[in-house]
């Protein structure tokens, strides 16, 4: 019996095993200014040309020459409608429930404000999400024992200090301050844990329950920096984000059917608890260049490396002592990122951007993609603009749309519940950003 519920509880409480794309691979979120999201973020490492600098280079707000406050909202537009092919209960039956898309609206709100203090030092500090994920299906949908409700949140307070140690290189570093809060909800398939128990009236998949875990918890890491002009029309950005583990712990809450009733008074699982885990967020490697073609035209480019071989094997552990720790596995394969994009000054008041970005996945195949993450490679293509309001005031624009196309899941639940099928990935991504200089 005890064996039984081992196996149940994987699925039902993977705290923290998963977590929305923003538009990079994984949950990452690399889009905090419009101005960068315009050019797909090529040369963001280098660019530092707002106080958005801070979540890609500290060493940016050095070449900051006034004090300014930059904010930017992010509106991300998911689509991932999923077919389903051939899912199965425990029993080799089919696996009822239709199909759906996970997809939605989410925003993303940044904020950055920054000032010379010397001629050589300046002081910064940022308010952003570096992680996140949001992603709902129907409660009888066909992966309802997979996923039904995920939402990842993490807001990073980032205080920036950066110092112009020649007039061509610039060095910055920032203590980061990160608050993540997770709930995640699924299906629990009571009838199947019953009929493996011999419960009479216990039907697989007829006999259904839910879960729903949420946490919190607050870590610390750090961003470092270089900017270099070697010549007066090229400058090139080196950065590296490194985030710490979050330990993070909230309440667990079952709701029962009468079979799960049953099985709850027999063995004391599924009974509200506790429940802690750490989340493994990887550290990030990027450099960027940018390079002055014309005072009118540069060319920009950049690459990332994401250290997401963080996510192997994770351990979530309980209040309630009858149920052992689970144990979930994802086996996740760092990644690269390479992007290219350009800027172009048509009028004195105006600048147009466009880039494309190919954004690689860490989820190595179909049995490690489930619903809460249906992740997938993926090429961005944005474009932007920016209008100088007055000497002081600037406003940016930029669209970019996701193509992550069709990728296979084959997940399994500890209850045996197969689920196959396919989600066709994509994503509009809209941004608007106010700057203001003093």
């Amino acid at each position: 019996m005890l064996g039984s519920f081992r196996r149940t509880a994987l699925p039902v409480i993977a705290l923290l095993a998963t977590a929305e794309n923003g538009a990079a691979g994984g949950f990452a979120i690399e889009d905090h200014s419009a101005r960068q999201l315009g050019d797909a973020n090529a040369g963001a490492a280098a660019a530092a040309e707002d106080a958005s600098t801070i979540a890609d280079n500290p060493a940016g707000i050095a070449l900051l020459e006034k004090p300014q406050v930059s904010g930017t909202g992010i509106v991300v537009d998911t689509h991932l409608p999923f077919a389903n092919s051939g899912s199965r209960l425990p029993t080799g039956a089919p696996l009822g429930g239709g199909n759906d898309d996970g997809g939605g609206f989410a925003l993303l709100p940044n904020l950055f404000a920054t000032t010379p203090v010397t001629a050589d030092f300046s002081f910064g500090v940022g308010l952003f999400p570096s992680f996140g994920l949001a992603t709902n299906y129907a409660y009888n949908w066909v992966g309802r024992y997979a996923a039904l409700a995920t939402k990842v949140t993490s807001f990073d307070l980032v205080p920036t200090a950066a110092y112009r140690l020649l007039p061509n290189l610039a060095i910055g570093a920032s203590p980061v301050l990160r608050y993540s809060k997770i709930r995640l909800t699924n299906a629990i398939d009571f009838g199947s844990i019953g009929a493996g128990l011999g419960l009479p009236g216990a039907i697989p998949g007829g006999s259904d329950g839910a879960a729903d875990v949420r946490g919190e918890g607050w870590s610390l890491g750090f961003n470092l920096g270089l900017i270099a002009q070697p010549i007066g029309d090229t400058r090139v950005g080196i950065a590296y984000f490194h985030n710490a583990a979050a330990r993070v712990s909230g309440p667990a809450r079952f709701s029962r059917s009468p079979v799960g009733d049953a099985i709850a008074a027999a063995t004391g699982a599924f009974a509200n608890t506790g429940a802690s885990g750490d989340v493994p967020y990887p550290d990030r490697a990027s450099v960027g260049v940018v390079h002055s073609l014309t005072p009118e035209l540069d060319l920009r480019g950049g690459f990332a490396w994401t250290q997401w071989n963080s996510f192997q094997t994770e351990y979530i552990t309980f209040g309630n002592g009858i149920q052992p720790p689970a144990v979930m596995s994802e086996r996740w394969r760092n990644t690269v990122t390479v992007s290219l994009g350009g800027n172009y000054r048509i009028a004195p008041d105006w600048v147009l951007r466009a880039g494309l970005e190919y954004d690689q996945t860490p989820v190595p195949g179909p049995s490690n993609r489930d619903p809460r993450i249906p992740d997938a490679s993926r090429i961005e293509a944005a474009i932007g603009a920016s209008y100088a309001v007055n000497a002081s005031t600037s406003i940016d624009f930029a669209y970019e749309h996701l193509f992550g196309g069709t990728v296979r899941s084959a997940d399994i639940s500890a209850t045996g519940d197969q689920l196959n099928g396919s989600t066709r990935v994509s994503a509009d991504i809209f941004a608007l950003q106010v700057t203001y200089s003093y």
